[in-house]
Parts: C-alpha cells; structure tokens; sequence
C-alpha cells in the first residue's frame, strides 16, 4: 500500500464485510479486533511499526480468517479441498494454480444455477461471463464449450482514438504475448490467502534455476489434506456445515491426533471467557459472536466446540429458565437473532447445572 492507493484498504474493507455501508465497523470486524493482542496492536496503530507484526497470524486468528473466507467465498472452499484431494509432490505453478481456481469457479457457479434470485441475476451474469474469460485466457477448450449459449452479443464500448492508437502501438512492440490478467487477479489473492492459513506453501524457483528468482511453485501442506480428509467425512449440507462441522474439521486439520471434543464442563469456561472478550458494554450480544469467539479460543488449545454447541447451551438455558437471575434474552430463539446478556457469576451456575443440559439438547457431537 502507497499513499495513492490507500484507498483500496477502505474497499478491501467493504468487500469482505469489515465495514459497513456507513464506514462504520460491522460485528464480524469488532470480533477480529478482540482476537488481536491489546497492547501490541494499540501500539503498532499509534505508528509504532515495531511493536506488533500482523502479517503473523495466530492460530485462532487463522481459524477465524478461514471460517470468515469460506462463509464469504465458496470458491476458496472449493480451492482447499481440490488441493487437499491432489497428491501430496504435485506443485502448482501460475498457469496450473489458474486452471484450478477457474475449474472451481465453474462448479460453484454451476451449482448456484437455478437458486440465483432475481435480484442477484445481473451479478451472477457478470461471474459467468469473467469465469468464461478466464477460460479462454487459459486455452481451457471444455470450459470454453460451455460459455457458448452464456449471455448475447453486447453493444461494443466506445474506445477513445488515443486507446486505440496505444493498443496498436503496444501489439506491435509486444509481439504474440499472452494476457492472463483475469486468472491472475482471481488466483493470486486465493492462493496467497491459502498460503497465510498454512494450507499451501511457496517453493521459489530459485531452488532449481538461480536465474529465476520470481517464480513460485504452490505446494499443499498436510494441514490441507487433513481438511479435505475432514470435509469429505461431512455428512451434512454445506448450509450447516459452519455451524456443525467447521471446528472439528479445523481443528483435527491444524492439531492432529491432539484435537478432543468437549463436553459441557469444559465448554463453559471457554464460553465465560469469550463472553468476557466480545460482550458489549451496553446491551445485549449477538450469540452468533460469543459462539464464534469461543470456538476460536478453544481450538487453540486444540479442544473442538462448534458454534452450534454453544448456541443449543443458551437455547437450553433460556427454554428450561436455568439461569433465571443471570441469564437474559432479546430478539428471538433463531440463530441470528438471539441476544444475551450475562450477570457477572453466570458461569458458576452454569457449571451447577450443567448436568442438566444433556436432558435439554442434543449431546454434543
């Protein structure tokens, strides 16, 4: 980022839902801002470049960044579980890390076929018809068959006589070079996003020809095949699978054998503690944040609790009253809509009764 294009921090914000229509800070931006160390963060904030390194992520960090990349982006989803499903020498250089994230395009746009509404009709024409260029960037003749009957012929845009004589003079000097402007600016972004979760590694071509210092080769990692292991083992739709599956496939991904599911003695006390992290000062707090935050902490200590585990506690405790002078509820009982607020010593109640809760819900998992 230079100072002309600082803006692009504002849009990157916007695009994956950090910030609101208003420049305001969404629910999801205020939860990363609570995974951030207090002190380090205020510090590198007030100008101090030292005091804290954000390009390293921690581990709940990283869980959350693939929670919220995989619920905002279904192609990245598709990308991890194709890599995870390759063999384990197979290197993926530009042109082939291309042709997957275009394969994986086409899947999702193909499976959102026929469920698009209509206001999102303009927006998912505009994908195909990019997914299509992107076919023909890479030479991709079955992909290429496909994109024959999408859309029709458009009026052509109007090109500026200076553009034209530019592009002319280009072509000339250029000679027969290639664009993949497109696959790049789709690719990229992915596979380095892959490469920060620890799901692929970059090989510098440099290894094999000393000259070629620019080129990577993307290696998947053990940590992609455990996820793409754990996702197949999913019996559930995609729908549920963040609420149900996420945390043990996550967790089982990045810890191994070490990863243990837990019961409900020691799931409230992960849960008191991200309370105490995401509750708003006044008011009450969206379960969905609480949830999350307390799967993220306990999957750092390599212990597995799925936000829907967490929801179906509250849901138990509201409906059986069992926490009657510390537990209050706003909204509703659905997910997305369901309030809290906790009185300070909720926890040890909790605790007291939690024998209780088997008999209310479904055991966890």
């Amino acid at each position: 980022m230079t100072e002309p294009t600082v803006y692009k921090i504002l849009d990157w914000g916007h695009d994956i839902g950090f910030v609101g229509r208003g420049n305001q800070i969404t629910e999801r931006g205020l939860l990363l801002r609570r995974l951030l160390p207090e002190q380090q963060a205020e510090g590198f904030l007030a100008g101090d470049p030292l005091a804290w390194n954000p390009f390293a992520l921690t581990l709940p960090e990283r869980f959350f960044f693939l929670y919220h990349l995989s619920e905002i982006d279904r192609v990245t989803t598709e990308l991890a579980r194709d890599l995870g499903d390759r063999p384990t020498s197979k290197m993926y250089e530009s042109s082939g890390a291309a042709e997957v994230t275009c394969r994986a395009l086409f899947r999702v746009l193909d499976e959102a076929t026929g469920k698009v509404r209509p206001r999102e009709l303009p927006d998912f024409r505009v994908a195909r018809e990019l997914a299509c260029t992107i076919a023909a960037e890479l030479h991709l003749t079955d992909l290429l068959a496909r994109c024959a009957s999408v859309g029709g012929r458009r009026v052509p845009k109007v090109v500026r006589p200076s553009a034209r004589r530019n592009a002319f003079l280009s072509s000339n000097t250029a000679g027969t070079r290639r664009t993949t402007k497109n696959a790049d600016h789709q690719t990229i972004p992915r596979f380095e996003q892959l490469v920060d979760l620890g799901f692929v590694e970059k090989v510098s071509g440099a290894a094999e020809r000393p000259d070629d210092r620019r080129r990577w080769r993307y290696v998947p990692t053990v940590i992609c095949r455990r996820w793409a292991a754990g996702r197949r083992r999913w019996q559930g739709g995609e729908e549920s699978f963040h609420w149900r599956g996420f945390a043990a496939t996550a967790t089982t991904a990045f810890c191994g054998d070490q990863s243990r599911r837990a019961d409900y003695k020691t799931l409230i006390p992960y849960f008191a503690r991200a309370y105490d992290h995401v509750r708003r000062p006044v008011g009450h707090t969206p379960i969905e944040s609480v949830a999350l935050f307390t799967m993220l902490i306990a999957a750092a200590d390599a212990v597995i609790i799925e936000v829907d585990d967490v929801y179906r506690m509250m849901l138990a405790v509201k409906q059986g009253s069992l926490l009657p002078d510390h537990a209050f509820f706003a909204s509703g009982n659905d997910f997305d809509k369901m309030f809290i607020h906790l009185k300070p010593g909720f926890d040890e109640r909790l605790l007291a009764v939690a024998v209780l809760l088997p008999t209310l819900v479904t055991p966890l998992g």
